[in-house]
């Protein structure tokens, strides 16, 4: 890291501290650092030893859950195991991890980016933990902002209402919103998670069914329509171990 030749000094010279000293000390700092922001705190053990109250708000937790081995109270039992499996997989391979999540909170779906990265004791360099940052978001919100900002008229003629997708409907802007924009991509993806045969003329049917009840004629049309929030999703909660899984081998600790 590049730092001001004043500070280095006094940065290098930074004072030795046990694992649990060193744990204090993050907790301490990172609750200034991200004030009114969702982070949480978890020892090797992958317990939570601290949590924002916007962290616990937001994942229905509590201080219940502190010096628990758990994820959140929003994902079944099979998820929550695989999640923690990934952690487990921080602390030993990765230095850091990036993951979308989607939920279904008071009845809407939820989408929250998290990232997770190693706690590292630099007096003895112990992975003493995990630091994790949350955020929420809107689907296509970056999309959006370019489009008012390069191509302000491109969505003026897109008009829609609101209506309920099928399942399989369901799938497929789920692959779009992941970047899979072909039809080829799209059924070798979905077969893949869903563990069904979904063949390309599936796709072309489902993205043709798309265009006919969005009014739109192309994907980059409905990806559109996903930025304005025209396009109600409800996201299965599976999904939301899907995302973890494509993302967690972003940072390879090499």
């Amino acid at each position: 890291m590049h730092v001001l030749e004043l500070l280095r000094k006094q940065i290098d010279s930074f004072p030795l501290m046990t694992d649990r000293e060193f744990l204090r000390y993050t907790i301490k700092n990172v609750s200034y650092l991200f004030r009114g922001e969702m982070i949480a705190v978890k020892n090797s053990a992958l317990e939570y030893i601290a949590m924002s109250d916007e962290y616990a708000y937001e994942f229905n937790l509590d201080k219940n859950a502190l010096g628990k081995k758990i994820v959140n109270n929003l994902t079944d039992i099979d998820t929550e195991l695989a999640i923690l499996q990934q952690e487990q997989d921080i602390l030993e391979k990765y230095p850091c991890q990036d993951s979308i999540c989607f939920y279904q909170k008071n009845e809407k779906t939820e989408y929250c980016g998290i990232r997770k990265r190693q706690l590292i004791n630099p007096s003895n360099n112990n992975v003493v933990g995990l630091l994790i940052v949350a955020g929420k978001f809107k689907p296509g919100i970056l999309r959006k902002s370019y489009l008012k900002l390069f191509v302000p008229n491109k969505s003026s003629y897109l008009a829609t209402k609101e209506q309920k997708l099928t399942n399989s409907e369901q799938q497929i802007i789920f692959a779009l919103l992941l970047g899979f924009h072909s039809r080829k991509e799209i059924s070798a993806m979905l077969s893949n998670v869903t563990k069904e045969k979904i063949n390309e003329i599936k796709v072309k049917n489902g993205l043709n069914a798309l265009y006919q009840k969005f009014h739109c004629s192309s994907i980059s049309q409905l990806l559109t329509l996903i930025s304005n929030d025209m396009i109600n999703l409800e996201l299965p909660r599976m999904y939301l171990l899907l995302v973890t899984i494509l993302s967690s081998n972003k940072y390879v600790d090499t």
